[in-house]
């Protein structure tokens, strides 16, 4: 078996978890300023519903931002060393 994606799970805002594709589906395709906690930190983002790309994209900013995000790998229910 070889790694294949990463899921992200997000908090939204009645405090409910989804999987971040979930922005994919509910905003508009357009632009976006993001703004990641606690460090302040503004990207341009552009969402786009057609293909991957744009959530490979927002999932590789948010590892980039949280360096220490806790990784699982949950099939085989253990967490991945950083």
């Amino acid at each position: 078996m070889e790694y294949s994606h990463s899921d992200v799970l997000i908090e939204l805002e009645n405090g409910a978890a989804a999987m971040l594709e979930i922005v994919q589906s509910q905003l508009n395709s357009g632009s976006y300023n993001l703004k990641f906690k606690p460090t302040e930190t503004t990207i341009d983002y552009r969402l786009s519903k057609n293909g991957e790309e744009s959530m490979k994209y927002l999932k590789r900013l948010i590892f980039m931002n949280f360096p220490d995000l806790a990784t699982r790998d949950v099939y085989l229910n253990v967490d991945l060393e950083q």
